[in-house]
């Protein structure tokens, strides 16, 4: 007799690898997807019009793609681009890091055979697509309308990710992408999939790890995938700096940015409460990875408790933005694939989930004005029009009313809350004293510009205040994922008719 704990396993894995059905999705007509893609440009004119950064050239030259361009450069050029001084030298000074693995630099190099502007076009072009692709996938996976989720996205994805032009954009569109194609039973394309997320390791591996422990049919795309991107990173830089990038750039990146203003990592959270940056950069090291881990074990049993593969891949990329060595706000929108697929379960998760999603649609930290609020509240009233289906419509009109005031109102409420430093600002020779990775890595004189400007790093409750909205709506996913319960039960096999998935937690 086979002991009940496998039998569980057992249908786990199965019900996780088997083709499955296509789940039904609301395919609403091009009114709905012009009406996204309008609201997708105009709030990207209404962010570029309040940062002052309508100038293309200026746009271009801000944008970080100029350090993975100059990272692609360096390398082409047979130079360390996690160095400083060539990083420095290229483009008149490009001072920020380029902490990317070596088979993302070879693709930057590549890139780089192009004149700046014209690869920085290219690549705003890119980020594009792929925003519009993300939502395209997350609409198929999840059955929501594309105008929420293009709202959704609004200030994760396309304001802190594509006018930056931050490859996390990329990062998330492989995890929308990996969710459908486990939505579908396409487990070929779900492995190739992962594999773009891997250009954030942070984010791609617990995705990777969940697919080969939990989808075997995955595994052998994901090894041989694996293996290309391990020889390609050996063929483009050698050993040597593969192994700095492990040993030296990321965890020196990590420590240049504990105290940074705009970082949401339980690091700055950590050092805001007094810690000192040495440890509180191991405390959320050592956090991440107790997170991660727990991810992935329940992966396969919140997936399916909500008869959702696709929650195989989306939950493992939510958890690894539950706090962190080093977070950005872009980053945070790996959580919105998971808080989209929480919208078809119960009642008091779906609510949850769609709060979340109000929450990670605002960059929050920049509501300063009015007319940026004004902008917010649009983007608030779209995903909460579309909230909660079982209320009519009239009903959903003054919640979403309600929330626009809210935001409305946020500009006032933030400046009513001190921005005086609590403590001093930590100086730049402090920090290349205590860095044991050397003075001349990059990302160690990334470190001591940012501590050259102590209103970057001086911690205020105001500056805890704007990312509190952010941080609740990543914790939110996390907990309401825990504590999911599906609406319906699906029986894949009648002879397991008899067995029931055990609670987690």
């Amino acid at each position: 007799m086979v002991p009940a704990g496998c039998r569980e396993r057992r249908r786990v894995a199965r019900f996780i690898d088997v083709d499955a059905a296509p789940r039904s999705f609301d395919a609403r007509g091009p009114i709905v997807w012009l009406s996204a893609l309008v609201l997708l440009a105009a709030m990207a004119f209404a962010a570029l019009y309040q940062s002052g950064r309508t100038d293309v050239d200026r746009l271009l030259d801000n944008s970080d793609f100029a350090a993975y361009y100059c990272a692609g450069t360096v390398a082409r050029a047979h130079d360390d681009p996690y160095q400083a001084a060539p990083m420095e030298r290229c483009r008149a000074g490009a001072s920020n890091p380029a902490p990317i693995p070596g088979y993302a630099t070879a693709i930057f190099s590549i890139a780089s055979f192009a004149p700046y502007r014209d690869a920085a076009i290219g690549w705003m072009l890119v980020l594009c697509i792929a925003l519009i692709l993300t939502i395209w996938a997350l609409h198929v996976a999840s059955g929501i309308s594309p105008l929420p989720l293009a709202a959704a996205v609004v200030g994760t994805d396309l304001i802190a990710g594509v006018s930056f032009g931050q490859i996390s954009v990329l990062t998330i569109l492989g995890v929308a992408l990996c969710a459908m194609a486990l939505s579908r039973g396409r487990h070929i394309a779900a492995a190739l999939a992962a594999l773009l997320t891997l250009l954030q390791p942070q984010i791609g591996l617990p995705i990777i790890l969940a697919l080969l422990l939990w989808a075997p049919r995955t595994r052998l795309v994901l090894i041989v995938g694996v293996g290309a991107l391990v020889t390609l990173s050996y063929l483009h830089f050698g050993v040597s700096e593969n192994a700095e990038y492990v040993e030296r750039a990321i965890p020196a990146f990590g420590a240049s940015e504990v105290p940074l203003r705009f970082q949401y990592g339980s690091s700055w959270i950590l050092y805001f409460f007094g810690l000192d940056e040495t440890r509180a950069l191991a405390v959320s090291t050592i956090q991440y990875v107790a997170t991660v881990l727990l991810g992935v074990a329940v992966a396969p049993l919140i997936a399916r408790r909500l008869d959702a593969p696709a929650a195989l891949a989306a939950f493992p990329a939510a958890v690894a933005v539950v706090g962190g060595p080093n977070l950005h706000l872009t980053d945070l929108a790996a959580a919105i694939p998971f808080a989209a697929i929480l919208t078809g379960t119960t009642a008091r998760i779906r609510r949850l989930a769609w709060f979340a999603l109000i929450l990670l649609a605002l960059p929050w930290i920049a509501l300063e004005t009015l007319h940026q609020a004004a902008v917010a509240a649009i983007v608030v009233a779209v995903v909460a029009l579309f909230a909660l289906p079982d209320r009519p419509w009239l009903g959903r009109a003054v919640i979403a009313l309600a929330a626009s005031a809210v935001v409305l109102a946020a500009p006032l409420l933030f400046a009513a809350i001190p921005d005086v430093p609590l403590r001093p600002a930590p100086a730049p020779a402090s920090f290349s004293a205590a860095s044991r990775y050397g003075p001349t890595l990059a990302a160690v004189a990334h470190g001591e510009a940012i501590r050259s400007q102590a209103i970057l790093t001086e911690p205020t409750w105001q500056s805890f205040a704007r990312k509190a909205p952010d941080w609740a709506g990543v914790l939110l996913v996390f907990l309401a994922g825990l504590a999911a319960r599906p609406a319906g039960r699906r029986v894949e096999d009648p002879s397991d008719e008899d067995l029931t998935v055990p609670d987690v937690l």
